[in-house]
């Protein structure tokens, strides 16, 4: 298990049930499960309900009223630096 640093702050883009390392095992299943959804002709708003499904499967504990913006923060396009 990797120890975060205590003079690094947290990242403010990595939802609060993945404060693991980045590579979250939710990521990959919630963004596929999104674009899986997408490609299958969902509205964004379905895409996002069955990406929450995932995402809670993994972290029950993360009962996050605003969960679609979580899902919205894991979807998104990632920046290339």
């Amino acid at each position: 298990m990797v120890a975060r640093r205590a003079d690094r702050p947290e990242r403010s883009d990595v939802p609060s049930g993945c404060r693991g390392p980045v590579s979250c095992a939710c990521r990959q299943a919630v963004v596929r499960a999104f674009h899986e959804m997408i490609l299958l002709g969902a509205s964004r708003e379905e895409a996002i309900h069955v990406a929450a499904r995932i995402y809670t499967y993994y972290h029950p504990e993360a009962a996050d009223p605003n969960i679609g913006s979580v899902i919205e923060r894991l979807v998104a396009p990632q920046a290339l630096n």
